[in-house]
């Protein structure tokens, strides 16, 4: 029997690779990699002092194929430090680093599929 929220999935995952991405260079010590990726947003969910859910937005995370990810010749993984190179809306250059969005939390999760992982950035220039 098809798996159809699977399938639907990497539906999505198509549609966004070809109507909403763009071109980032993902950097690993002296090995990089060219990646399409689609922007998303890492946020963090915390009690505030009254005792309420706020979510705060903390950084860009990138959806990526992991297997686009292939550094020095081998399919690889995000880690913390590595460094994507993208570019504004208005044309200049920003980069950011893999972090994890927390402390005891991941750099990257992957999707119930494992058909892209979201990717947890910071600015760093």
């Amino acid at each position: 029997m098809a798996d159809v929220i699977r399938d639907a999935m990497e539906w999505l995952a198509d549609q966004q690779a070809l109507h909403q991405s763009r071109v980032v260079t993902y950097t690993r010590g002296a090995n990089s990699v060219a990646l399409t990726v689609t922007l998303a947003r890492t946020q963090s969910t915390q009690l505030d002092g009254d005792g309420r859910l706020r979510t705060t937005y903390t950084g860009r995370a990138y959806l990526i194929r992991p297997a686009e990810l292939i550094l020095g010749g081998s399919l690889t993984t995000p880690q913390k430090g590595d460094r994507i190179a993208d570019v504004n809306d208005a044309g200049a250059a920003e980069t950011y680093e893999v972090q994890p969005p927390g402390t005891g939390q991941p750099a990257f999760e992957p999707d119930a599929y494992s058909k892209r992982l979201r990717v947890h950035t910071k600015r760093v220039a």
